[in-house]
């Protein structure tokens, strides 16, 4: 099964990524966390990305579709936030036929919470929010000293879920129009909206 995840930041889509991953055992494909890595290793992709992610802005198609291309699984994977307008959904329809796009919504009130209160482990990757899953001493389960990111800021947010809006709307009424589209509340618990999405796909 192929699966594409949209939704804003911190809407969960991560979340149901990982347990739609662990329910049907096949592999996730955040371009996201990778290209937060390369930011870490410094490297030359990494500062390209850089650039963008901290004036929340959209990365470049040109950037991350040689990206896409590179580390894409050839048979089923969860695609999680990617494609993220018109241009990279048809330049993925040409890579694969997609069986569902999962779009997990959650209003923009609710996200500018959970990201002002979103805290990361630098050496594992593990995502905490101090609203729901407060962290123990500010210290992640693997014993690093959680981090704030630098892009989590309040102007940023709302620039980020502008810019979303804005590339969304094609993006949906393109695979709408395919019969593909689903969408989901990310505001639920996010167990039972695991148990609604393997519903909707008919696992």
């Amino acid at each position: 099964m192929k699966l594409v995840l949209l939704g804003k930041p911190l809407s969960g889509k991560g979340t149901q990524a990982a347990l739609l991953s662990k329910a049907l055992d096949i592999s996730v494909l955040s371009l996201g966390a990778l290209f937060r890595r390369e930011v870490e290793k410094k490297s030359v992709l990494g500062k390209k990305v850089e650039k963008y992610m901290k004036k929340g802005t959209l990365v470049p198609h040109s950037v991350t579709f040689p990206f896409l291309q590179k580390y894409l699984p050839k048979k089923d994977f969860i695609l999680d936030g990617y494609p993220r307008n018109l241009a990279q959904a048809k330049a993925l329809e040409k890579m694969c036929s997609l069986d569902f796009v999962i779009d997990v919504h959650c209003s923009n009130r609710l996200i500018q919470k959970r990201i002002m209160a979103r805290r990361s482990c630098p050496k594992c990757g593990k995502i905490y929010g101090l609203d729901v899953h407060p962290p123990k001493e500010g210290i992640c389960s693997c014993g690093a000293t959680l981090i704030q990111r630098k892009d989590d800021t309040k102007a940023i947010v709302q620039k980020r879920l502008a810019v979303y809006t804005k590339q969304s709307a094609s993006l949906i009424s393109y695979y709408k129009h395919k019969g593909i589209y689903l969408q989901v509340s990310g505001e639920k618990n996010r167990y039972s909206l695991t148990k609604n999405i393997l519903k909707k796909i008919s696992y």
